[in-house]
Order: structure tokens, then C-alpha cells, then sequence
């Protein structure tokens, strides 16, 4: 039987994990006759990185290096990368997984400020184990708790910035006698929210909607 001729257009890392997933499921090379196409002589897409080796090999041309620690998927997919090149007695680059991604539990960004830079350093709590190692089931409700959460400890570490109501701010948490601020009565009503996204009223979802609302405008 004829092997079928399948085209993969880019070279990033989507592209190459189709191929990869191909391979996978054609091992010993019957099924598929595969081709990578993608302009430019590199692949890598996002992944590429051009450095200037005049300029000390400063990084001229790169793409998003940064994985989420929440990236299961694709760190599960290094990992079977890796024991198929060790099963092909291949080198894997850097060694291991471990050796190739580099941990970091924070994150700084810039706005322009009074005709200058201000920095805003966030810390991220780490998970427990490595990126991509089974845990139990992360729902929509968990990663709005999460998220909230990151966002009150960080309004206690920002300087000049609080957790406070804006003036003239109407509804009914407020009107409720809510003491705390937009980011705190959030985080208290998502703690008695349901598990489940589906089972979440549309009314608690409007209100959480208002209340978060007022912080952003």
C-alpha cells in the first residue's frame, strides 16, 4: 500500500508537533510520507531566535519562549519527544527536560510612566511537581479562584495600588455593606460559587462580571 503524502505548512512548534503525533503513530514509516514546508531556512517559527554575533550575540529576532506551568499538554509532549529520541539512541538537546526549560516564579512588566518606565514585578505561586505530572482535575472555577487569589496578594505588594471601590461605584455588594475591595469580594463570592462552570447561576456570573468590572474601568 501506498504510503499517503501528507503536507505540514509552517515550521513552529504546532506544525512540528502534528508531525511528531504522525510519526508517532507510524513507526515503522508505512503510513505517511510527510513534508514540512516553511519560508526562511529555520524552523521554529515562534520558537527561532536570530542573534547577532557581532553584538555579542544579542537576540534580534525571537519568538514566546515562555511556557505556562499549566501547559500539560505540550510538556507531556517533550517528554514523549525525548524517549523517542532516546529509544532512536538519539542526543536529546540539553540532556533532559529538566535541563531544557528553566523555572520562573516571576514576571515583570513595563508602562510608560510620567515620560519614563514603571516596573510591575508579579509573583506567581508555584504548583506542586514538575509541569505536566498528572494532578487532579482544574476546573473553570479553580482558575478564576487561582486567579483571583494572585490578584489580592498582589494588590498588597504593589506600591500605590489598592483594593478599594472606585468613587461613586453603585451595586449590590457595595450596597450590601461589602468592606472589602472589588478583588476581595470577588475571591469571597467565587469561594461559594459550584464546582462545576455549568452549574454556576447567570446571575452570580453577571454579578461577578459588575464587581470585577468596576476595578478595570
Amino acid at each position: 500500500m501506498a504510503r499517503r503524502k501528507i503536507a505540514i505548512l509552517g515550521g513552529g512548534v504546532a506544525a512540528l508537533s502534528a508531525a511528531f503525533e504522525l510519526t508517532e503513530q507510524d513507526p515503522l514509516h508505512q503510513l505517511f510520507d510527510i513534508t514540512v514546508y516553511t519560508i526562511g531556512w529555520r524552523l521554529g517559527g515562534k520558537g527561532a531566535v536570530g542573534r547577532d554575533k557581532e553584538k555579542g550575540y544579542r537576540a534580534e529576532e525571537h519568538g514566546l519562549h515562555v511556557w505556562t506551568g499549566f501547559y500539560d499538554n505540550a510538556f507531556e509532549l517533550v517528554d514523549r519527544l525525548y524517549a523517542a529520541m532516546n529509544d532512536l539512541d538519539l542526543s536529546p538537546p540539553f540532556g533532559s527536560r529538566e535541563n531544557a526549560f528553566e523555572g520562573l516564579d516571576r514576571s515583570v512588566l513595563m508602562e510608560p510612566f510620567n515620560s519614563g518606565w514603571a516596573s510591575w514585578t508579579i509573583d506567581i505561586p508555584p504548583h506542586e511537581g514538575i509541569p505536566g505530572t498528572p494532578r487532579p482535575a482544574f476546573s473553570l472555577v479553580d482558575f478564576l479562584r487561582s486567579l483571583l487569589e494572585c490578584s489580592v496578594q498582589q494588590s498588597q505588594s504593589i506600591a500605590g495600588f489598592t483594593d478599594q471601590w472606585p468613587e461613586g461605584t453603585q451595586h449590590s455588594a457595595v450596597a450590601a455593606g461589602a468592606t472589602d475591595g472589588p478583588f476581595r469580594t470577588a475571591r469571597a463570592k467565587v469561594d461559594i460559587l459550584p464546582q462545576n462552570p455549568r452549574a454556576v447561576s447567570p446571575s452570580d456570573a453577571a454579578e461577578l462580571q459588575t464587581i470585577l468590572g468596576s476595578r478595570l474601568n
